[in-house]
This record gives C-alpha cells, structure tokens and sequence, in this order.
C-alpha cells in the first residue's frame, strides 16, 4: 500500500478519501493539540503542508511545529512546509477578495503534485 493510500487518523476518526478536516476550537493550545500530530504525521508520510498564519504568529507557529517532532528547517528545504502569512494571501493587494484567495489557494495546493509530492 503507498504511503499516500494509508489510513488517516484524525481526533479519533480515520478521514475517507477525501481529507479535508474543518474544526472549531476555543483555544490556540487546543488546536496545536489537536492539529499538531495530524500535520505532523501527514509530513512524515511524504505529503506537503500549506499553512497560513498571522505574521505575529509565524515564528509561535513554526516553533509548535518544532516542539511537534517536525524538521522544520528540512521540510521547508525541500518545500514540504510552506507556511504563508495573512499578508501574503488573504490581504496581498490590500483587501479580502474571495475569488483571489481561491485561486491562490488552488493554486498552492496543485504546485504541491509538481513538487513530487502526493498530497
């Protein structure tokens, strides 16, 4: 079985096929604890991560990541880990725009199988 067809297990429950995971937390502690082994799990497997932050958080963020077992040096060498700040997506040209955050967004997310990467 490839590495990429493997069960996904994610708070307690194996994700289908499709594995998009939305969830609601009422703390940032509580989304580290339950984000983190998902994330870190689905690198170790050889997929590609895309996250977006706030860029007062970036550094907190990348650091949790660290405290997670993720090399993120590594991962981000070998462009496994991107980690993209609000500035960079939601508000690059200044304001919200949906169509331009699901373009960029898609377009993210597809660069990933050109990189090599399953996922």
């Amino acid at each position: 079985m490839a590495a990429s067809d493997r069960p996904i297990f994610f708070a307690g429950s194996m994700l289908g096929a499709h594995r998009h995971v939305c969830a609601f937390f009422s703390s940032a502690k509580e989304e580290y604890e339950t984000l983190l082994p998902f994330v870190r799990d689905g690198l170790k497997r050889g997929e590609r991560a895309y996250h977006v932050c706030h860029s007062n958080d970036r550094d907190e963020h990348l650091e949790q990541l660290r405290n997670a077992d993720v090399d993120v040096t590594e991962a981000q060498r070998k462009r496994q880990l991107e980690v993209a700040t609000v500035e960079e997506t939601y508000l690059r040209d200044g304001c919200f725009d949906k169509e331009e955050m699901l373009t960029l967004t898609q377009q993210r997310l597809k660069s990933g199988a050109g990189l090599g990467f399953p996922r």
